[in-house]
């Protein structure tokens, strides 16, 4: 039996949702470190559109953290990163784990201090990742790039 004729075409009025891989072993693991899923299925988290996640991609050799936003419409201009379908909005990419740990403290200070992270700019995690990618000296950047944030 075929489906009823207006039904045949018609667009899923349901969101596209976000697939993130979760998994974990003593030579992998693929967790989120920031961001509440929709639900899940197995060891894949789902995100509805304009959530913000960080993922991060651990071996014993290296690690990663991608921080993005998901999309209603991805297209071929966004990014794809490994363990994440469809494509997303990148906002910061780590590629050291001192990087990777700071990333994660820096959620922890916002949940302590009652600062939604999803209300920062993308200008915020463009300034973010030049800090974090070791293009500045160190010291307590992250207030100053917080006030600066508050001013905007």
């Amino acid at each position: 039996m075929s489906p009823p004729a207006a039904a045949v075409g018609e667009p899923s009025s349901a969101p596209l949702l976000t697939a993130v891989r979760l998994h974990s072993d003593e030579g992998f693991s693929a967790t989120v470190v920031h961001g509440q899923p929709d639900r899940g299925i197995a060891n894949v988290a789902l995100f509805s559109p304009g959530r913000l996640v960080a993922y991060m991609l651990a071996t014993p050799i290296w690690t990663r953290v991608y921080v993005f936003r998901t999309l209603a419409k991805p297209g071929a201009t966004h990014s794809r990163i490994p363990g994440v379908a469809p494509r997303v909005d990148l906002l910061l990419d780590t590629r050291t784990r001192a990087a990777a740990a700071r990333i994660r403290n820096m959620f922890r200070y916002f949940a302590r201090n009652g600062r939604p992270p999803e209300s920062l700019s993308e200008t915020f995690w463009l300034r973010l990742g030049v800090l974090l990618g070791g293009r500045l000296r160190r010291g307590p950047h992250l207030p100053s790039l917080l006030r600066h944030e508050d001013r905007a």
